[in-house]
């Protein structure tokens, strides 16, 4: 128990300013260069591709006169080398963009998805009156920290915005702590370990994750940067997701594109994101570390990201797609990436709706390097998730008003994620079906889980997430006391008709599912459902295994092992053996 003077109610939450990180910046040697800098220090290697890629003069003259270098009169044959030389590249750059109408040498991939959200926001969205409810009841107390902890998370778990959300200037990337702020208080009741947390949490002014050690974040930041600066060689990993292309929904992207991180890190190259359909990734989460973003831009635009023009990148990028793929075809894929085919192509698309994250940690080609980066499969999705992406400020700033209750120590918190099918947000006759009664296994299984884990101190809230508003509605009036929602839509981001109202339609559902699982995530135990990647990502980045289980939508069940079939009726999720485990998670529909 942390004494009540460790806290100073009189402190408002502040942030804290941590050293600049490298990103959007120009740099040499470990030394920053702004834009305007007329001198860099370059050496003979580097000389002739700095002044190509940036356009400087001053920066080639800063060349010229160095010691190293003496004057010299260009030669007849050296001109007319060099003029052959054009030609030979212009030919072969004329025949790639025939051939490639999307190639980076021209124009980004279909840059109309970012122009037709350009005036897209998500806006202020206020929290559902079943959280407002729930919280007016609370002791005042844990009203306090609740009010402490909103503040603290809209600073500390905000992200940077970049590409297309980018400001003029672009805002440097940096990781936030808040600061101050009353903190937890003194312990009054419920559980010391989340109270813990949130006295860690006060003092460090960032959240605790399973996440333990980052040993290998600064050093990559480096990698990257110098690939953006056009300082290192590019050699990259780019995670595509474009109009009719292999996305999946928002939890096979969301699975996609960690594990292409995940691959980045261990060939030790720069990571980049071009998720196009039917948003841009860049207008969808922000970044606390690295600009990963691949900018759209019209036609006449020069400011797509130089490095994609390198020589080494001149023959495009070698295609890895494992959409759909299964077992052991997808390990096999990735096998081949790492001892045949990678290694002789710089830049490499990833192209997949399939998680792989813990499946290489019991691959012989990956384990061990993953190991060495400090990473294990108990936090690798908590510490590349947390490291890559953020969601954008609106919907954190909502976030933060569900989690922050959901982890007071006197809450106890089951999500219960129901995916009915998409059937139901079109066709109204099999919306009308979506019952408590008809999925009374899940919250059957709620009540089981809360009389064995849930301490007598603690009060019992069901968050429940669905594609079915029929079903929330039905849940809200058996549970009146129970049960807290969000208040947000259920929308797929396949469904794009092509028009602007469209794509603002699709973006805000986008958004909706994204504020929905990171919610679901700060639960203290879930219910998620079978063949749906939407509940499993949420638990792989909680980091704590056997804190889930698995349920069908109806009918009969075959459990963990395949084995055998059980009646639902008979369930009995008290038992720790119903608890759904990560290799199993790992190893069916979508993986992991």
């Amino acid at each position: 128990m942390l004494p009540r003077k460790l806290f100073n109610s009189s402190t408002p939450v502040t942030e804290v300013s941590p050293p600049l990180r490298l990103n959007q910046a120009r740099f040499n040697d470990g030394d920053f260069a702004s834009d305007d800098d007329e001198e860099l220090d370059l050496d003979a290697n580097s000389s002739s591709k700095e002044s190509r890629q940036w356009g400087s003069t001053s920066k080639a003259r800063a060349y010229s006169s160095s010691p190293r270098s003496r004057p010299f009169t260009l030669q007849p044959y050296f001109v007319a080398l060099v003029a052959v030389t054009l030609g030979v590249t212009a030919l072969l750059t004329y025949k790639r963009r025939t051939r490639d109408p999307a190639s980076r040498f021209d124009i980004p991939h279909e840059p109309e998805y970012a122009q037709r959200t350009a005036n897209w926001s998500w806006g202020h969205h206020e929290p559902h009156v079943t959280l407002t409810k729930m919280l007016d009841d609370l002791h005042e107390d844990d009203k306090a920290t609740w009010d402490w902890l909103v503040q603290a998370r809209e600073i500390s778990n905000r992200g940077t915005p970049i590409g297309l959300s980018a400001s003029d200037p672009p805002e440097p990337i940096r990781e936030r702590r808040a600061s101050g702020g009353r903190g937890p208080g003194q312990y009054r009741e419920g559980s010391p370990e989340k109270y813990g947390k949130l006295a860690s949490e006060w003092r460090t002014g960032q959240k605790v994750t399973a996440c333990s050690t980052k040993d290998w974040a600064h050093r990559y930041a480096e990698k990257h940067q110098g690939v953006v600066n056009g300082t290192i060689k590019p050699e990259l990993v780019e995670f595509v997701c474009r109009r009719n292309g292999e996305c999946g929904g928002v939890a096979d992207r969301l699975l996609g594109t960690v594990s292409s991180f995940a691959l980045s890190l261990l060939t030790d190259r720069a990571f980049f994101v071009s998720w196009e359909f039917p948003v841009p990734f860049d207008l969808v989460f922000d970044s606390p570390h690295i600009d990963w973003s691949t900018p759209y831009h019209v036609e006449e635009s020069n400011n797509v990201n130089p490095f994609y023009k390198d020589q080494h990148l001149a023959n495009g990028p070698w295609v890895a797609n494992t959409y759909n793929q299964f077992i052991p075809e997808i390990d096999k894929t990735h096998q081949d990436l790492f001892e045949n085919k990678w290694w002789n192509h710089p830049w490499v698309e990833y192209a997949g709706n399939r998680g792989m994250v813990l499946r290489m940690f019991r691959q012989a080609y990956s384990a061990r390097s993953l190991y060495l980066l400090g990473l294990n499969p108990d936090s690798a999705y908590s510490c590349l998730t947390d490291y890559l992406i953020r969601p954008k400020l609106d919907v954190n700033n909502f976030i933060s008003q569900y989690t922050s209750f959901f982890q007071l120590p006197s809450i106890y918190t089951i999500s219960i994620q129901i995916r009915t099918g998409d059937a139901s947000m079109h066709k109204a006759d099999v919306e009308l079906e979506n019952t408590v009664e008809k999925y009374q296994h899940y919250f059957r299984c709620a009540d089981q889980i809360a009389s064995t884990r849930a301490r007598r101190d603690q009060k019992v809230v069901y968050y429940l997430l669905s594609d079915s508003e029929h079903l929330k509605a039905d849940a809200l009036a058996r549970y009146p006391d129970k049960v807290v929602v969000s208040g947000l839509g259920a929308s797929h981001p396949l469904e794009d008709d092509g028009t602007q109202k469209e794509a603002f339609t699709t973006a805000d559902g986008m958004q909706d599912a994204i504020a929905e699982s990171w919610i679901q995530e700060s639960a203290d135990f879930m219910i998620i459902t079978m063949r749906s990647g939407f509940g499993k990502i949420q638990s792989f980045r909680r980091g704590q295994d056997g804190t889930t289980i698995s349920l069908p939508r109806n009918g009969l069940w075959s459990g963990n092992d395949d084995m055998h079939v059980t009646d639902l009726s008979t369930l009995d999720c008290s038992v720790p053996e119903m608890y759904t485990t990560w290799t199993h998670l790992a190893g069916v529909w979508s993986y992991g």
